[in-house]
């Protein structure tokens, strides 16, 4: 389904304020809708409402917001409805007893362009850039219209002004009852928002701003059934992609590495575990980093895991550094979702959220953190539904000696944004690393070099 009448709903219409009766579209119902914090006790909600005043025929929208550090915004946006598509006609945004910080937009339509005034300070700007792409006024609209119901497209030549991505459709369940709803990831913002088909389109989750909001009330627009099928009976439900087809598939194995720091030999002790549970068709990696001088300060990561075709589909990421502080890392493949857990309520962000790594966010991080972990597996096999993000380069072929006797082995480097990792493969171990070379769970530069294996034959190196 697309995307467009939602976008639509933003309503930058063209269509003079006395348009005749006869070219008004059918109103959008008034309601209410409260929004809360998806994780149960966490701070953040919302509250959406819409008011029709017939005799001016403008709506007015009102989204009062409560953010994850309990800071309250209010955004009004009023509107008119012609042609099916919604053109605004002032917005306002006011944070709490911050009378500076509130911003008023007007729009003239006729010249193209808006007024805008924050704290007294006001200029003119046009609703496109130079490009001819949406100005940043009209996406930030473009927003807040995406919690109206019934996706309508934009007026005035805005089509598409959120770039969007299908999540495809699931089974939720809301206060009303269980409800088909179709997903979008917007590029905007980095937001991800189901639609529920049986309320008339209207959003029953919003992911945005580390906050996962569900609806808890609503008033004004009763659910409809749709053909008396459920959404399974439909065949529309997503759910996480299964291994299905044959693909690659790890051995179960324990390695130990000893970890060289400068010059330091055996600084300290990196011993992985790769163990496979046939009920759930997953697998676990484990690593755990230990210092020489200080044992007790072991460092434990548990990577929980799928097998997706040739891919790895993380299932989250548990990191326990000594007992004195945990870290997980929940990831939801059904919602498109990641729950991070640290200090504080989760915070919860789309995929999306994660796929502009030119931008040097928590979430890029951790995305590379996950890709160097990876690393450690035979083979280093990439991300499910993430494309290069690590970098490889080929050094070539050598052949090395270790304690447990020599190996022929590929040569890579792997490049992040602020970290390269050389990874040396040995053939007859099924491509496992046997030597690294880089911050592999370690703060400073260190080599890390293979002296113990159990659970992998040696085989003779294949030709290449």
């Amino acid at each position: 389904m697309s995307m467009k009448p939602s976008i639509a709903a933003l309503g930058l219409g063209v269509v003079a304020l006395s348009a005749s009766p006869t070219s008004l579209a059918a109103p959008i119902p008034e309601y209410r809708a409260l929004y809360r914090n998806v994780d149960e006790g966490a701070p953040g909600s919302a509250d959406v409402s819409l008011t029709y005043d017939s005799v001016a025929g403008r709506y007015t929208l009102i989204v009062t917001r409560v953010d994850a550090v309990e800071r309250e915004s209010e955004k009004t946006l009023r509107f008119n409805l012609v042609d099916d598509k919604i053109r605004p006609l002032t917005y306002r945004e006011e944070y709490g007893r911050c009378g500076s910080c509130t911003v008023a937009v007007t729009f003239d339509w006729d010249g193209r362009r808006y007024g805008h005034d924050s704290g007294g300070y006001q200029y003119v700007g046009l609703l496109t850039e130079r490009d001819g792409s949406p100005s940043r006024v009209v996406r930030d609209v473009a927003m807040l219209v995406a919690n109206l119901p019934g996706r309508r497209e934009l007026a005035g030549g805005f089509d598409d002004v959120l770039t969007e991505k299908s999540l495809g459709t699931v089974e939720l369940t809301t206060p009303l009852g269980s409800v088909r709803a179709d997903g979008r990831a917007l590029r905007w913002r980095d937001a991800a928002i189901w639609f529920a088909r049986e309320l008339d389109d209207l959003p029953v989750r919003i992911v945005a701003f580390g906050v996962g909001l569900e609806l808890a009330e609503l008033q004004g627009i009763e659910l409809m059934v749709t053909r008396g099928a459920t959404a399974f009976e439909d065949g529309v439900i997503a759910t996480s992609p299964a291994s299905g087809a044959p693909g690659i598939r790890f051995p179960e194995y324990r390695a130990a590495y000893r970890v060289d720091e400068n010059r330091r030999v055996g600084a300290g002790r990196l011993e992985t575990a790769v163990s496979y549970d046939l009920a759930s068709d997953s697998y676990e990696l484990v690593a755990t980093a230990t210092e020489t001088k200080h044992p007790e300060d072991a460092q434990v990561i548990r990577l929980p895991f799928r097998v997706v075709a040739d891919r790895v589909q993380p299932l989250g990421l548990h990191v326990d550094e000594g007992g004195r502080r945990a870290r997980t890392v929940d990831i939801d493949w059904t919602l498109d979702e990641v729950i991070m857990r640290s200090d504080g309520p989760p915070r919860r962000y789309p995929f999306i959220a994660f796929e502009n790594r030119d931008e040097p966010e928590v979430e890029s991080a951790m995305l590379e953190q996950l890709a160097q972990l990876l690393a450690i597996l035979p083979g280093h096999p990439e991300i499910a539904g993430f494309d290069d993000v690590l970098s490889s380069e080929s050094l070539g072929a050598a052949e090395i000696s270790l304690p447990m006797g020599s190996f022929s082995v590929e040569r890579l480097v792997l490049r992040g944004r602020d970290m390269s990792l050389e990874v040396w493969q040995a053939r007859e171990l099924g491509d496992l690393p046997v030597r690294f070379f880089g911050p592999v769970m370690a703060r400073k530069a260190t080599t890390i070099e293979l002296t113990e294996l159990n659970g992998i034959e040696r085989a003779s190196a294949p030709a290449r």
